[in-house]
């Protein structure tokens, strides 16, 4: 608890200083939380944390020098210098991270949980959140989902008493958070948040449930922040009379005191320990200070981790023959399945077979553990699927509609495809999202968009868009087997289209677009179901001695600029076509790079083919 002490007053100094630059959520007055959680924790258990998660990592055993140095942006920090004060990890010893967005790691908390439930390791993931947090939508999700599925998860609410400048009793109707555990059945406790031994004892209690099999375990600890939310606030909203009953209750203070007077400690040995602590913090200083910063021209390293070193070898049994494309996808599911780090997560995707019936028996065929129906929780469905990512799964997460891909936003987007980055490569996210978009079903307005341009913006994420049969089932198989997070997009129509496929021949690489017809007077690129349209166009304009070239582009990320800039160099003309709209859309990113790397080749304006702007 001194350490945590000692390294936070450290760091706020160090700010104050000029020697460190952004911003740090310390917390000092909760150490006691962080020391007593941890210490009731085995080797195999994981911790997920929140933006406050210095005191945490600590407890669980980190490196104080290494944890400094990546507060300090340096290279010899946990995360190379890039998750800093909000976003640091530590694996080696079992810190999934610590969390910039509140309420953000409860899904990761419960998809590591899901890991350990079907790796059959004898652990527990222990989830640190704030007051704050029990608000979000995700703590309802989380826990609802832990407790269907009897995850072993701690539930810890750190309950300082404020979400920023917010009292608690202006954002729970209850005294204390942990009455909420009540509707999901869970079991319960709240405990003194300024006491080591209570929390000890509590968090004891906790593990020996979760890690028995019996579900997760909900525990507040009632505490208070000595300090600001942040290190800029200066508190002025909380009142004077309020904080001097905590200031009397010092967690280090009643720990020193009570051991003492339990004769476990002399004053003298504590002082040594404090003394011990002293240079700990001063080494960790010297050392952050000295450490170098990542060189510049490491700046991408780990936005997308590398494919995973296995891959499915070709199967000599497999399917050849005519197939749809509804069933490539289900022969690749199936296949993948035949590897125990596989997992199926979505709504409907059981006894429904899923809303398009591409899942069909798989639910029969490798059972309830293997592929999960959830409830409708999309944004931690896809949470839970990172969370199992990162601790040694393949999760393949199912989005019903790709409009619904709006409610996962957060985790796609500052959680599984920032992770490899942020936390330095100490994690892939081999994480699969499947998703079927597109219109012309008669489906309305928000069941038919196609919302893959808006995710082309986002490091990390990788975005999958075949056209084929064949490509539907290898670019599965190859997004399940990348070690970064994919986006696999289906498009409705293309479901019951036949084609050939061959499930036993080598997988097509993602990245490599497919001239599907060679052509000399005008270049046509497309993907998903417009491609079939371009084919169609092709074939029209040669009955008007048009020759059109089409280009299947296959992934959107990454995207085969050299094979569409070789055709627009040799055809000199360039129409892109999509169906999502086409003001910010995917041919305008194509166009944009048309017209910075080839505009002296072509012989007129790129032609962008889209929706209108309309819903």
């Amino acid at each position: 608890m001194y350490r945590i002490r000692r390294f936070e007053e450290t760091l706020l100094k160090l700010f104050r200083d000029g020697e460190l630059r952004g911003t740090s959520h310390v917390c000092i007055g909760q150490e006691a939380v962080a020391a007593g959680a941890c210490a009731a924790l085995g080797k195999n258990d994981y911790v997920t944390s929140n933006h406050r998660g210095h005191g945490h990592m600590l407890a669980r055993g980190a490196d104080m020098k290494r944890v400094l140095a990546e507060i300090w942006g340096k290279e010899t920090g946990y995360a190379l210098g890039r998750g800093g004060s909000q976003h640091i990890a530590a694996f080696e010893v079992g810190f999934l991270g610590s969390n910039g967005i509140t309420g953000g790691g409860l899904p990761i908390a419960v998809g590591a949980g899901l890991s350990l439930q079907m790796r059959k390791v004898d652990g527990v993931c222990l989830c640190f959140f704030g007051d704050g947090a029990s608000a979000q939508g995700t703590f309802h999700e989380s826990m609802n989902l832990a407790m269907l599925w009897k995850l072993p998860v701690i539930f810890l609410c750190e309950n300082n008493h404020y979400a920023m400048g917010t009292h608690v009793s202006n954002t729970c109707p209850a005294d204390t958070v942990f009455h909420r555990a009540l509707g999901y059945d869970m079991p319960r406790v709240c405990a003194d948040g300024n006491d080591y031994d209570a929390v000890l004892d509590a968090v004891t209690v906790a593990r020996e449930h979760a890690a028995a099999g019996k579900g997760p375990y909900f525990v507040e600890a009632l505490t208070y922040r000595i300090t600001g939310h942040s290190r800029s606030d200066m508190c002025h909203y909380r009142p004077k009379e309020e904080e001097e009953p905590w200031l009397d209750k010092d967690p280090v203070s009643i720990c020193a005191d009570r051991l003492i007077h339990k004769e476990l400690a002399s004053r003298e040995e504590i002082d040594a320990v404090m003394g011990e602590v002293e240079e700990e913090v001063a080494e960790a200083v010297s050392f952050a200070r000295e450490s170098e910063e990542l060189p510049a021209g490491d700046y991408d390293k780990y936005v997308y981790p590398a494919a995973a070193a296995v891959k499915p070898a070709p199967n000599p049994d497999g399917f050849k023959g005519e197939a749809s494309y509804a069933e490539a996808i289900y022969r690749a599911l199936a296949d993948a399945l035949g590897d125990e780090s596989v997992v199926l997560i979505g709504e409907d995707i059981a006894d429904y077979e899923g809303a398009f019936k591409v899942t069909r028996d798989l639910y029969k065929r490798f059972g309830s553990e293997r592929v999960r129906n959830t409830p409708i929780s999309e944004n931690t469905i896809v949470g839970t699927g990172t969370g199992a990512a990162i601790t040694g799964m393949r999760p393949v997460v199912e989005i019903m509609f790709m409009d619904f891909i709006l409610l996962a936003l957060d985790q796609i987007i500052n959680h599984a495809a920032k992770f490899s980055y942020i936390f330095g490569g100490q994690s892939g996210v081999p994480l699969t999202i499947r998703t079927p978009a597109g219109g012309r079903r008669g489906y309305g307005a928000t069941h038919s968009q196609c919302f893959e341009s808006m995710l082309l913006s986002v490091p990390g994420l990788k975005i999958f868009t075949p056209y084929s049969v064949q490509d539907a089932y290898d670019l599965l198989m190859s997004a399940i087997y990348d070690d970064g997070p994919v986006l696999f997009v289906e498009h409705k129509l293309l479901y019951s289209m036949k084609g050939e496929l061959d499930t036993a021949h080598t997988l097509v690489e993602p990245g490599k677009a497919a001239i599907l017809r060679e052509g000399s007077d005008l270049s046509i690129v497309s993907y998903s179901h417009m491609t079939g349209l371009a084919l169609q166009a092709a074939e029209y304009l040669a009955g008007q001695g048009i020759s059109a070239e089409v280009i299947d582009l296959r992934t959107i990320t990454p995207l085969d600029f050299e094979t569409i800039s070789a055709s627009a160099i040799k055809t000199q003309r360039v129409i892109i076509a999509e169906e999502g709209v086409r003001r910010g859309g995917v041919g305008s990113e194509i166009a944009a790079r048309l017209q910075d790397e080839c505009f002296g080749y072509l012989d007129a304006p790129v032609l962008r083919v889209g929706a209108k702007d309309t819903p």
